[in-house]
C-alpha cells in the first residue's frame, strides 16, 4: 500500500480513517474530519507546549532561577501527595466529549470526569461517569464491552457481570441527583449527527433520557 494511503487511513484528519477504523458513511466521516479539525485549531503552538512543559528547566526560564526552582519543587511535592488516575478513554469516546464541548456544553470528562462514591455496609465503590454537565450524565458505552452482550467473555469479565454493573452505575446516578442517558457507540457510528442533535436537546433539558430513542 502506498505511504499516502496509509497515512489517511491513520489519520483523524482525513475521513478514510473514520470510514474504515468505525464503519462510518462519507457524511458522517467528514462531520467527524470537520470537528477533530475545529479541536486541533485550539490547541497550542509548538512553542507554546514547550515553554509550559512541566520540567524544571523551563518553569526557571519562564519564573527565574529562585522562583521557578521552588514552583517546580511546589509541583513535584504534590505530584507525590496524588494519586493520579489517567482513566480508559477510547479515540472515538474523546472525540465524542471534545465535539459535545463545540456545541457549548463546557462539562467534566476524562480525568477530571465525575466520580461518585457508593457506600456499602463492606466497602465503597466509585463509579466514574464519561460526559457531566449541570445534573445531566452521558455515558458512551463502546460495543466491544457494552454492545450485543452474550455469555462471552469480555476483556475478563462475564457479560452478564458488565450488564449489571452497567446498570447499578446508572441506578446510583438516578438516585443520586442525576438524569443519564447512555449512548452505544453503534448507534453513534450509524448516525453522529443525530446522536449530537439528541444529546444537546438533552444538555439543555428539553427531553429527559427516557424520552431519547435513536432507531
Amino acid at each position: 500500500m502506498p505511504k499516502g494511503d496509509a497515512a489517511r487511513k491513520g489519520s483523524t484528519r482525513c475521513i478514510e480513517y473514520w470510514i474504515e477504523k468505525f464503519d462510518m458513511n462519507p457524511d458522517a466521516a467528514r462531520l467527524m474530519v470537520s470537528q477533530n479539525a475545529s479541536i486541533d485549531a485550539r490547541k497550542k503552538t509548538p512553542e507554546q507546549c514547550k515553554l509550559s512543559a512541566g520540567t524544571l528547566k523551563n518553569q526557571i526560564r519562564l519564573y527565574g532561577i529562585e522562583d521557578g526552582t521552588r514552583r517546580w519543587e511546589e509541583y513535584i511535592d504534590k505530584k507525590r501527595q496524588v494519586k493520579i488516575h489517567p482513566g480508559n478513554i477510547s479515540m472515538i469516546e474523546q472525540t465524542f466529549c471534545h465535539m459535545i464541548e463545540l456545541f457549548g456544553f463546557r462539562g467534566r470528562w476524562g480525568k477530571k470526569q465525575l466520580r461518585l462514591t457508593e457506600e456499602t455496609a463492606d466497602d465503597k465503590i466509585y463509579w466514574n461517569y464519561d460526559f457531566t454537565y449541570k445534573n445531566k450524565i452521558i455515558e458512551f458505552n463502546g460495543d466491544y464491552y457494552h454492545g450485543l452482550l452474550s455469555d462471552e467473555i469480555r476483556g475478563g469479565k462475564k457479560s452478564e457481570d458488565i450488564i449489571e454493573k452497567d446498570e447499578r452505575k446508572k441506578l446510583y446516578a438516578q438516585a443520586s441527583g442525576y438524569d443519564i442517558l447512555i449512548i452505544l457507540e453503534s448507534d453513534f457510528r450509524k448516525n453522529p449527527i443525530l446522536v449530537f442533535e439528541k444529546c444537546k436537546n438533552f444538555l439543555l433539558g428539553e427531553l429527559n433520557a427516557n424520552e431519547i430513542q435513536f432507531d
